[in-house]
């Protein structure tokens, strides 16, 4: 028997944004509420290997320092958005998820890659980091009891009130996001 799932694509994850956060009309559990474990679970490696194949075709330009955006606003090179994906994964997202679902914290991101994250990275760098991201997911999920209550709450700093599923949405969000990000880079 396999097993059946489904990659939350981008245009779900926007659409749920934009109802908690823009419309105020939902919570984040709440929209994560209609998937499942093993459905985070691929939507966060359909995020990585995305990531990943946007870094291994982008120029060589898009990994040094780009110029600012038309209004003057920073824009990060493809390993600084490589970089801060990773650390925000396993600093925030994945960090609270374990404290959740009382598993043991992992450690620093910058202990599970010696790739440099807050800088321009090269392209070898970048998808180093996106193995460790890979590794980390696996580290997750091999700890996440199938059945485990994604809709049960937690006081979780810097969220609040939230479950694990909430959490997960978010991560895949973030994820989405800076995937879209590489994509813009030329």
């Amino acid at each position: 028997m396999s097993a059946t799932f489904t990659i939350v694509n981008a245009a779900a994850l926007r659409e749920a944004r934009a109802a908690v956060f823009r419309r105020r009309e939902s919570t984040i559990d709440d929209e994560a509420r209609r998937y499942t474990l093993r459905d985070w679970e691929h939507t966060l490696r359909h995020y990585t290997a995305a990531a990943r194949a946007t870094v291994e075709r982008l120029p060589e330009s898009a990994f040094q320092p780009q110029p600012d955006d038309p209004e003057g606003n920073p824009v990060w090179s493809a390993g600084q958005i490589v970089g801060h994906l990773f650390e925000a994964q396993v600093n925030i997202f994945f960090r609270a998820i374990r404290q959740a679902a009382g598993i043991d914290a992992a450690r620093e991101a910058t202990e599970l890659t010696t790739a440099p994250l807050t800088t321009h990275t090269d392209r070898e760098d970048a998808l180093a980091i996106l193995t460790a991201a890979d590794d980390d997911i696996d580290a997750l999920f091999a700890h996440l009891n199938i059945g485990i209550d994604l809709t049960a709450q937690h006081d979780i700093e810097p969220f609040g009130q939230i479950g694990i599923g909430g959490l997960l949405m978010f991560a895949a969000i973030h994820a989405e996001d800076h995937a879209t990000q590489l994509g813009e880079l030329r």
